[in-house]
């Protein structure tokens, strides 16, 4: 965190960019939809996209908390040890999201399927860094409030996964016709 304090600030101010490109998007599907009408792929193309737009936007407003609490834990001077695990979350949470849309751009619904289990190694990781931040705020009762600040940045970090896994899923229903969400990808798998 302490290199990336202009980052965490930028990212902490800039996500209205993601909510106009958002609308933006949701226009032109709409408008799609409304004058051309499309059936089977192009309608699933259609519905994709804008189930990821909506994603997209949602992980910025994630990521804009990460960078309000990354700010407040460099301006705090926090030592680096009380949070070395969440950056291993957050490089992994954004390899996952970058395969997720690569894998969308290419349309891979196989790349998919390795993308989502990374977000099962996310999940491992974040719990190892909870059980530490316990541990801390147990043995000096002083670093509970930033120790919090943490805990709710690993929170938003996780939903950042949970949102590349749905781009996932949304790739699946594009390339392969199947709705997995809300179950297993693989079920029904082809």
């Amino acid at each position: 965190f302490h290199d990336d304090l202009e980052l965490a600030e930028y990212v902490a101010v800039s996500d209205h960019k993601v909510n106009e490109l958002e609308l933006e998007i949701d226009r032109d599907c709409t408008e799609i939809l409304l004058r051309r009408q499309p059936a089977a792929g192009d309608l699933r193309l259609v519905l994709s996209v804008s189930r990821t737009t909506i994603d997209l936007e949602r992980i910025g407003d994630e990521v804009k908390k990460v960078g309000r609490i990354a700010t407040k834990l460099i301006a705090d001077d926090m030592p680096e040890t009380h949070y070395l695990g969440i950056v291993t979350v957050g490089h992994r949470g954004a390899r996952m999201l970058r395969g997720a849309l690569d894998a969308f751009a290419r349309t891979d619904s196989g790349a998919a399927v390795g993308i989502v289990t990374e977000g099962r190694k996310i999940d491992n990781d974040s719990d190892a860094v909870m059980r530490q931040l316990i541990t801390l705020m147990m043995e000096d009762p002083r670093c509970i409030s930033r120790a919090l600040e943490v805990v709710m940045a690993m929170r938003s970090l996780q939903r950042v996964s949970d949102h590349a896994n749905n781009i996932c899923e949304n790739l699946i229903y594009l390339v392969e016709g199947r709705d997995v969400r809300h179950r297993s990808i693989y079920d029904d798998a082809p």
